[in-house]
């Protein structure tokens, strides 16, 4: 979806609050709505007592094989989680929860301590055990067919949850033992064997928490003020120059793709007139024209230009294949710069496709020479398709990827002047985004997009004024009530996503979304029938999330 119809579209995060709104749609100028008022937190049972954070925390040893280093939060400190502790059984293989996100954190602080308990160590537990388990753990009893190995061991990680997550809550190893211990005289053992119980008992016994979780109820915090001006007023997006294919330095360019398109003509007439190989799994096919891309953009200073090197066909894709270039001449002069090869080559397939085109060019270091966006178009049959950007610098004798965008290339979904500085910003992916488990391959779930702001030295800011201003205008925005009405998730991404923006803590949002999803699992239920997308822990990991900035 492009970034304007996402930020039109997405806006009413005010509606995300447990208690409802009144919103107006304004496409144009300010629009005026109530500010949400976070409710009150209610007063803890008992005084929360933090601990202090370590060097070396106690249970995280890196050297342990169930530890492992992770950046749980995106806020670039390494941070260790401890896979949930494994249960051996004697005669299966053992159950492993290393599919679930993060629950047991030390917490990467910059002085190079780590935090056992602070507000994302507890959100991060909080989001596998929401709720505290009953006193009397109830696995499910019901009759499980005789081959049905991933229904009966789903039911095990359950009960084994329900335990780790009454301990969290504060329950003894004994008193937890003994619940464990007493499911099997309510026909349990029919799922979960006595041997496999013990074995339970076990795995938890050496398991310590550095805090116990609380009940916490809470309202869903603020996503941001309200009545702020529309987020395209005064934005002026630059668009590549259509022309520049007409120009005369872009001839060479023009014939080259002349070249293969005839090229691709005789290679899809042999693959189409046979005799075609056992392998191949459509005889007839016969590649499509290639796609009307730009790839020569000319310039006062230069011309940047895609060259095709060849173009062969690729049996085991049933399509065509060939390396290509990416050159820059200089308008005069006799400097020349050796090309730099794509990474990956031109591909178009029955199967998968992989085309390049020039976006636009700008000088961003103001070198006299403009750099160049290279799009990447992959498309993959019943997989994920995507378009990414990568901007290249002509410098010392060679193209090259730009330096100030290296941390960003690969990743950039457009370039747009977000503020009308006459500078092209970097459209970035979202930092909160997760893939449910319907569909053929999931459906994804994402947060409002990014801004890397170009700064007047050649660089770019993720975290200035202008890379703020992006994100929460995107969350400020009034927008029609029914907009998330297909899709839920993409509702509860955002609500997450933009109170963090604004500050609320991981825990606090984590609290206040399970008041919304009381019902949802801690585990994809094995037979689905595409009722439950995702688990609850799937969804409130995004609190952990930090934003590349915070407000106030």
């Amino acid at each position: 979806m492009a970034p304007t119809a996402m930020r039109l579209r997405l806006g009413c995060v005010a509606l995300l609050a447990t208690a409802p709104l009144t919103c107006t749609t304004a496409r144009r100028g300010p629009a005026a709505h109530a500010a949400p008022t976070p409710a009150a937190v209610a007063p803890a049972a008992a005084p929360v007592v933090r601990a202090p954070p370590s060097e070396r925390p106690e249970g995280f040893d890196l050297g342990a094989p169930d530890v492992l280093e992770r950046d749980v939060d995106g806020d670039r400190l390494a941070d260790r989680v401890r896979v949930i502790p494994r249960v051996e059984r004697p005669s299966a293989a053992p159950l492993t929860f290393g599919d679930l996100p993060p629950a047991l954190v030390a917490h990467g602080l910059a002085d190079g301590r780590y935090a056992l308990d602070d507000d994302l160590t507890r959100a991060a537990l909080r989001a596998l055990c929401p709720d505290a388990p009953p006193a009397r753990f109830t696995p499910d009893a019901s009759p499980i067919e005789a081959d049905d190995d991933g229904e009966r061991d789903r039911r095990a990680k359950t009960l084994y949850l329900d335990a780790l997550c009454a301990r969290a809550w504060g329950r003894s190893p004994d008193d937890v033992a003994a619940a464990l211990r007493a499911t099997l005289s309510d026909a349990g053992a029919a799922a979960v064997p006595a041997a496999l119980i013990e074995a339970m008992v076990r795995a938890l016994a050496p398991l310590r928490f550095a805090f116990a979780l609380r009940p916490m109820e809470v309202a869903f915090p603020s996503t941001g003020p309200a009545g702020r001006a529309d987020a395209d007023a005064g934005a002026t997006a630059a668009a590549p120059a259509d022309a520049a294919a007409l120009d005369p330095a872009c001839r060479a360019a023009v014939a080259a793709d002349a070249r293969l398109r005839a090229s691709a003509r005789r290679a899809g007439a042999r693959i189409a007139a046979g005799p075609n190989p056992p392998e191949r799994t459509v005889p007839d096919w016969t590649p499509p024209e290639l796609p009307d891309e730009p790839r020569c953009l000319a310039g006062p200073a230069g011309t940047w230009s895609l060259r095709f090197v060849s173009l062969d066909d690729a049996a085991d894709d049933d399509g065509l294949v060939g390396p290509v270039r990416l050159t820059f001449a200089p308008a005069s002069g006799p400097g020349r710069y050796a090309p730099a090869p794509m990474p990956r080559p031109w591909s178009q397939g029955v199967f998968a496709t992989r085309t390049y085109a020039l976006d636009r060019t700008f000088d961003w270091d103001h070198d006299g020479r403009p750099e160049v966006v290279v799009r990447t178009d992959t498309w993959e049959h019943e997989g994920a398709s995507e378009s990414v950007r990568t901007i290249f610098s002509a410098r010392d004798g060679a193209v090259v990827e730009y330096g100030p965008a290296a941390g960003l290339n690969g990743r950039i979904l457009g370039v747009e002047d977000a503020d009308g500085d006459g500078r092209g910003d970097l459209l970035l992916p979202t930092a909160w985004r997760f893939v449910d488990g319907c569909g053929m391959a999931g459906i994804a779930h994402e947060g409002p997009g990014l801004l890397a702001h170009a700064l007047p030295d050649g660089g770019f800011s993720t975290r200035d004024a202008v890379a703020r201003a992006w994100v929460t205008r995107a969350c400020e925005h009034l927008s029609s009530p029914g907009e998330f009405a297909h899709s839920p998730g993409d509702r509860d991404v955002w609500r997450v996503a933009c109170a963090r923006v604004w500050g609320a803590s991981p825990e606090h949002i984590v609290a206040a979304l399970r008041a919304d999803h009381r019902g949802r699992p801690r585990l994809q239920p094995g037979h689905n029938d595409q009722e439950v997308c995702y688990p609850f822990q799937d969804l409130a990991s995004l609190a952990l999330v930090a934003p590349p900035f915070a407000l106030p």
